[in-house]
């Protein structure tokens, strides 16, 4: 999976994404050119088969805790 880069902003509401980019040269110029606050952080995309499948062992072994109790 492809890694992006995500310029964030503050504001006094708080933190929020505002753009994705696809590097993060490109991602902190815009964010240098903003008046207001900002930063760019790399963000991983979620394999969700994965985080499921992982969820369902920790299910299973939560289930196996409380029968054995």
């Amino acid at each position: 999976m492809n890694t992006i880069f995500v310029l964030m902003i503050i504001t006094s509401a708080g933190v929020s994404e505002a753009h994705t980019f696809n590097n993060m040269k490109d991602c902190q110029a815009v964010s240098q050119k903003l008046k207001t606050e900002s930063f760019c952080v790399e963000k991983k995309p979620v394999n969700i088969e994965k985080e499921m499948t992982s969820m369902v062992t920790l299910m299973r072994k939560m289930i196996r805790i409380i029968e054995s109790e």
